[in-house]
């Protein structure tokens, strides 16, 4: 993909901003003003680029959540599955306080729809979502 800095907006991967060429990896989400579209690599037979389900969430979070929520995603990224990080580690992460942090991930829960979930649920829900998006992904495997 190349972005020349010809367009008004700019062109985003993963909620970075693209500059001259950029290789897309399976999963990468894109963004282009308020339409966002999900890569899939051509080696993978059931995948294929489509408009991202929930596009218009992903656009609707403050930098701040998306902190949060990359934070919350980090050791499940490195493992692969267990548990998501804990509110005290995604306070330190962030640099606020664990209260802070609930608030945040209380928001972030009815965002994603998912306040209704039995709390032992709702984290593992998010990162799930948050990956799926393309909120997450491979920066999330070690601290910044």
């Amino acid at each position: 993909m190349v972005d020349d800095g010809l367009s008004a907006n700019g062109t985003f991967v993963n909620g970075d901003r693209v500059s001259g060429r950029h290789r897309l990896h399976d999963g990468d989400v894109l963004r282009t003003g308020r339409t966002l579209l999900c890569f899939r690599s051509p080696g993978d037979a059931t995948g294929s680029t489509s408009l991202v389900r929930d596009a218009g969430l992903a656009l609707e979070l403050s930098p701040l959540q998306r902190e949060v929520l990359r934070a919350l995603c980090r050791p499940f990224a490195a493992r692969g599955s267990g548990p998501p990080a804990t509110n005290r580690q995604i306070a330190a992460e962030v640099h606020l306080s664990v209260e802070a942090v609930k608030s945040h991930l209380r928001k972030l829960f009815v965002k994603f729809g998912l306040g209704e979930l039995p709390q032992n649920e709702k984290r593992a829900r998010l990162a799930d979502h948050a990956f799926q998006l393309g909120l997450a992904g491979e920066r999330e495997r070690s601290p910044r």
